[in-house]
């Protein structure tokens, strides 16, 4: 029998890492965010990335002819289509991974430009056509982005933190908290030992060996000197603790 795991989330939040770890398992075939097998090319400010999945039918074709027993597919930039993918793949099963919006603000603001950030919101706000940052987007969290940009004066870190509030609203959003398929793992437990990707991913069903774990321990607190508005901080901190309840 073969399985299907995808992974979602919002990006920074350690799916790299757990990608590499499962990566090490026999019998694992793992689709890496950016490759042409699963996904097609995104437009031209992606420099034609290709990030976007394909069409379900056109991936269970491709799935059928791998001969692996798992199958790991990381559509980070679909994670607002979470729930749908994983109706039209049965007996899919998904994880969500959930890392401290801080840590998250500082590896964005690390990795990318300072005004990453904004630039991620502002096409949120615009609803721009055929773009995953605006896709599938509830009208209340799309208000929140209005809201934040047109209301205050947001620093780059406050707006890399409301669109870490963006991302994971969105599991919420598509009911996955009642999803018996997907499982919210918690990043720092992960890093630190408290829980293990090979407990989480057999909790769901797939039995896997040990992994090899990628994760650094050196992550967890990075950003605990990220300065973000309060007001901004209690939008994400809010949702942070409803996330906590349920990892």
């Amino acid at each position: 029998m073969q399985n299907v795991l995808f992974v979602f989330g919002c990006q920074r939040s350690g799916t790299t890492a757990t990608i590499d770890g499962l990566k090490t398992l026999e019998g694992c075939h793992v689709y890496d965010e950016i490759n042409t097998e699963t996904n097609f090319g995104y437009p031209e400010r992606e420099e034609g990335q290709a990030i976007r999945l394909k069409p379900a039918e056109e991936l269970k074709e491709l799935f059928q002819q791998r001969a692996e027993s798992l199958l790991i597919c990381k559509p980070i930039v679909e994670s607002q289509n979470a729930a749908k993918i994983l109706s039209e793949f049965d007996g899919s099963r998904a994880i969500w991974m959930l890392r401290h919006y801080q840590d998250v603000v500082a590896s964005m603001l690390k990795k990318w430009v300072p005004e990453v950030g904004f630039h991620l919101l502002h096409s949120i706000e615009n609803q721009e056509s055929n773009d995953w940052r605006s896709e599938n987007v509830g009208n209340h969290i799309r208000a929140m982005v209005h809201y934040f940009l047109t209301e205050m004066e947001l620093q780059p870190a406050d707006a890399a933190a409301v669109f870490w509030w963006v991302r994971n609203s969105l599991y919420f959003q598509q009911d996955l908290h009642l999803n018996t398929s997907m499982r919210l793992l918690r990043y720092e437990k992960l890093v630190t030992g408290e829980q293990s990707l090979e407990e989480a991913i057999s909790d769901l069903g797939i039995p896997i060996s040990k992994v090899s774990s990628f994760y650094h321990s050196l992550s967890v607190a990075k950003g605990s000197d990220i300065v973000i508005g309060p007001e901004v901080r209690a939008c994400c901190e809010e949702l942070y603790q409803r996330l906590l309840r349920r990892a």
